[in-house]
């Protein structure tokens, strides 16, 4: 289980917001795609071992810090982070992931909203990550949705890795 000091603090990283203003969405460098389409995630062509991508949407800041880095430990690219349910939209839709951790309520509007308009343009498999997974609503609107997983905080962490790996499995 992640145990909230040390799991946390040792895998804080600094998170590279691009500005104040802005600083609800953090992306790693790379070319920007604008717009959803019916576009699939991204692959670089030709690499004999691709990085699986991933965009994580958390309001809390040292939790969405130790999530990157766990991620990233995992085998991931985290090509994005966002806080509210526009900034989460916004990222998933210019960086195409293979997948998305989302959490349920965020800062402006909430993880099931976001996944919601996400599904209307691209069908990126999202694992919500929330405190409320045990809550019935949450998990109809999650079952809903389809292509998604629910994992509730905190969370084992070879559990996580599990279901990552089953919805990029099933995403390509």
């Amino acid at each position: 289980m992640l145990s909230p000091p040390t799991t946390i603090l040792r895998a804080l990283r600094p998170c590279d917001f691009r500005s104040r203003q802005n600083a609800h969405i953090a992306t790693a460098e790379s070319p920007l795609t604008v717009g959803c389409g019916a576009l699939e995630p991204q692959h670089r062509k030709g690499d004999a071992m691709e990085q699986p991508t991933a965009v994580i949407v958390e309001d809390e800041l040292l939790f969405a810090q130790a999530l990157t880095a766990l991620v990233e430990d995992l085998g991931y690219q985290v090509v994005g982070t966002a806080d509210t349910e526009q900034s989460a939209i916004d990222v998933v839709c210019e960086r195409r992931p293979d997948v998305v951790l989302m959490d349920v309520e965020l800062l402006d509007g909430n993880g099931i909203g976001a996944a919601i308009m996400i599904r209307e343009s691209f069908a990126v498999p999202i694992v919500f990550c929330s405190s409320y997974a045990a809550t019935g609503a949450v998990q109809a609107a999650v079952r809903a949705l389809g292509k998604t997983a629910l994992i509730s905080k905190p969370f084992d962490e070879s559990e996580l890795a599990n279901l990552l790996a089953n919805a990029i499995g099933k995403g390509r």
